[in-house]
């Protein structure tokens, strides 16, 4: 298997005085540059009853500096042409700014502003609160979602990740702009930034003007959260949520491996040819939806929530209410298939090519990119990462593969979730 190469070298790396790393790449072939900025500042490091606050934190220093209010902010941005994007989830939060490539420097002050003097005005903070209650209020009609919301729940009691990242409406009530100036001032730091860069620039350069902008950024005075300790053991359950739907949602799982685990790549492999070929033909959506006619929606993931922590295996589907006993039986048949059996030389070959395609398609985004030079240098996977990707992946075999599935998915330690009428 050939190397993947890199069209303007591999990644520049450098840590400024104050902590902070930056990461640069020469990529693309259009005038355009991604900058992002990526904070530990998600979910991971809030209490229960502050739930959501890490998002509401994201979503509101976007809204004002003590520089320059939301809308002159907002008009800074657009007057260069560029695009501010903000996410947080359940490790970090992340700020990306895509525009020319001359416009490299503002998009790098602009950002430098947003984290290190946001205004927390009281307006935006309610405005942004409210929107985030009626994401809250979306997410709660969609049975789907709901489904995943409480098999999460039950897997990770205890832990952090028990809660959706953007919080429950009881937490979102109770927090105040006081709230949101002390987790910034506590997770807002350069030591837990990265600063990652693609596009058409000069990774030197890029990092010379990182140190410019950022070198007055220092951290406060509160202490940084601790991460949370290790996922607790829980004992398999199982739960019922009643919602006016013609459909059931069901939902088996477990936790998985972390990111750093060594099975990860062959999980991977494991996913495809269990149920996320999208496209290819996977055994539980092949059975479930083209032999049987059991459901139209079906997954199955053990590798993409994998992170710091552990992440989650789940199969899921959608069916007739009075199918439900037949998908799980179904379900269970192909976990204990692909737990005992490896599969066929042309699953893997093709399950192989599938995530090799895939991966050189998220590399043709330089935000995409950009995003993921970030998560190579938060889970410490070396700057040649992305040169070894193919060798790693081609190199798996089919009994790698029935071998991860025999000591990762474990049948009798399954949570079953199902959400839909009362039947």
């Amino acid at each position: 298997m050939s190397r993947v190469s890199y069209p303007g070298g591999p990644p520049h790396r450098v840590m400024l005085e104050n902590g902070m790393r930056v990461l640069a790449a020469r990529h693309g072939q259009e005038p355009l540059v991604a900058v992002v900025l990526s904070l530990e500042a998600g979910s991971r490091f809030e209490t229960d009853e502050r739930a959501g606050l890490a998002a509401l934190t994201a979503a509101t220093v976007i809204e004002g500096s003590t520089s320059r209010a939301g809308a002159e902010l907002a008009s800074a941005v657009d007057s260069t042409g560029a695009v501010l994007d903000v996410a947080a989830g359940y490790e970090s939060a992340t700020f990306t700014v895509t525009g020319l490539a001359e416009t490299i420097e503002q998009s790098l002050s602009i950002l430098r502003e947003i984290v290190a003097s946001p205004l927390f005005d009281q307006h935006e903070f309610e405005e942004a609160r409210r929107a985030q209650l009626a994401e809250l209020a979306e997410d709660d009609d969609d049975p789907g979602l709901v489904c995943r919301r409480e098999l999460f729940d039950a897997v990770y009691a205890g832990h952090p990740r028990h809660r959706p990242a953007n919080g429950t409406i009881g937490s979102l009530r109770l927090l105040t702009r006081e709230d949101l100036v002390g987790f910034h001032e506590a997770t807002y730091r350069p030591q837990r930034a990265v600063v990652s860069v693609a596009g058409d620039c000069d990774p030197e350069e890029v990092a010379h003007l990182a140190r410019v902008m950022f070198a007055d950024w220092s951290c406060g005075g509160m202490d940084a959260p601790r991460a949370p300790g290790r996922v607790p053991t829980v004992a398999a359950t199982r739960r019922r949520i009643i919602k006016d739907r013609e459909q059931a949602h069901v939902a088996l799982g477990h936790l998985s491996v972390a990111r750093s685990d060594p099975r990860l790549y062959a999980l991977r492999v494991l996913d495809v040819v269990l149920g996320d070929g999208a496209g290819f033909a996977s055994r539980l959506p092949t059975r479930l939806r083209e032999d049987e006619g059991l459901a139209y929606l079906v997954e199955s993931d053990s590798s993409s929530t994998a992170g710091l922590d552990p992440g989650i295996f789940w199969s899921y589907a959608a069916t007739a209410p009075d199918q439900v006993d037949r998908v799980v039986h179904v379900i269970l048949d192909e976990i204990e298939r692909i737990r005992t059996v490896p599969p066929t030389d042309d699953e893997r070959d093709v399950a192989v090519s599938f995530l090799l395609g895939r991966h050189l398609l998220d590399r043709e985004s330089i935000e995409s990119y950009a995003v993921r030079l970030a998560a190579i240098e938060r889970y410490g996977l070396g700057l040649d990462y992305d040169d070894r990707y193919a060798e790693i992946i081609s190199s798996i075999t089919a009994d790698d593969v029935r071998r991860a599935a025999a000591e990762v998915i474990r049948p009798d330690d399954l949570t079953l979730v199902v959400v839909g009428p009362r039947g």
